[in-house]
């Protein structure tokens, strides 16, 4: 769960490290052509392309980015001191399916609290297609890699964000 403008991250269950920082690390080695921020790829994949936040990121939006970042299965993909260096903590291809809710409760006086829920896996080596950026679309537009990850993979992770969500909408509406 993270903030969709400053990437202030408020949970990760994998990486404790991150709570209360900002995820807006650069990538030496990206997949997509969204850049090299993480940032900048997230938003991207919840604005259609745009990554006009201010315009176009709202509550319900939804997409699957690829990204690398550490997986914890393998021992030797851990980057040192990445948050001080500004850099993703690894090199392993991760997808994940990220989707935008209000989380304002109806009482409040703010009328959106944006926030990016997300969940992701990791793909084998063999299921990653880098992104040909040269050959873009004139706009610079280039579409997601396309992989060959396993429908169980994408059923659990919808499951995961759902657990998440559905609360959220059911305490907001109590409160």
């Amino acid at each position: 769960m993270m903030d969709p403008i400053s990437a202030v991250v408020f949970f990760n269950g994998l990486d404790f490290d991150l709570h209360g920082l900002s995820a807006a690390l650069d990538d030496p080695n990206p997949i997509q052509c969204d850049g090299a921020n993480i940032l900048s790829a997230f938003q991207n994949t919840l604005t259609n392309g745009s990554g006009n936040v201010e315009d176009d990121l709202k509550d319900g939006n939804s997409g699957t980015v690829i990204y690398n970042w550490n997986n914890p299965a393998d021992p030797n993909d851990d980057v040192p001191d990445y948050l001080a260096r500004g850099v993703v903590p690894g090199s392993s291809a991760k997808q994940s399916y990220l989707k935008v809710a209000d989380i304002a409760p109806e009482w409040s006086r703010r009328r959106e609290i944006l926030m990016i829920f997300g969940s992701g896996f990791y793909l084998s080596p063999d299921d990653v297609e880098k992104e040909n950026c040269e050959s873009a679309d004139d706009d610079g537009g280039c579409a997601i890699a396309g992989t060959g990850g396993a429908l169980q993979n994408i059923l659990l992770n919808l499951f995961l964000v759902a657990s998440v969500l559905l609360p959220a909408v059911f305490l907001r509406k109590r409160a």
